[in-house]
């Protein structure tokens, strides 16, 4: 489909596998899409899942507004990535995911659902959207509230630069002399 550019743009990157959430995400853009906000969304990522979501994503009228892309290339995912309005990481388990820190680096506005060390990156309100239940409302309603008020680029991108291997290695020498 194409997009209107005037729509806000959502985004999800990950393998289509169901720890990773899409489904939980299709419901959450149900829900949605009964708010008066005009949005599409772009799914990035293949997988076992695919044609059950793309059958839900039927099933839930929601074909016209998203588009399955299936595996990108590292290159075309930051540059759907750097287009996003909200990256949304709907994963029931994750440890840290990469797209997170990705995403900030690009000033990105990022709603997760509270798994892994999301909690320990977006350690403030103003820095993305953790969600505490893994439920498709309230997931709808985080992506709702970033929609509204998107996270200053400047401290997004801030915060991914502690994560930046250059940054990690003077901290990580620093720990092992003191236990040393």
């Amino acid at each position: 489909p194409r997009f209107n550019s005037s729509e806000k743009n959502i985004v999800f990157v990950g393998n289509l596998f169901p720890v990773k959430g899409a489904d939980r995400l299709l419901e959450a853009l149900y829900l949605l899409d009964k708010k008066s906000v005009s949005w599409q969304a772009n799914l990035i990522g293949d997988g076992p899942e695919r044609h059950a979501l793309e059958k839900k994503a039927r099933a839930l009228e929601l074909e016209g507004k998203l588009k399955f892309w299936g595996r990108l290339p590292n290159p075309a995912v930051l540059e759907k990535l750097s287009l996003a309005d909200v990256l949304v990481i709907p994963s029931r388990n994750e440890g840290g995911p990469l797209v997170l820190i990705e995403a900030l680096a690009l000033g990105r506005t990022v709603v997760a659902f509270d798994v892994g060390n999301v909690a320990d990156i977006l350690n403030r309100p103003e820095l993305g959207y953790v969600v505490k239940g893994q439920t498709a409302e309230a997931l709808a309603e985080a992506i709702y509230r970033a929609l509204q008020v998107p996270v200053r680029p400047e401290l997004a991108r801030k915060r991914a630069a502690e994560y930046f291997l250059s940054n990690l290695v003077p901290k990580i020498e620093t720990f092992y002399r003191t236990v040393v």
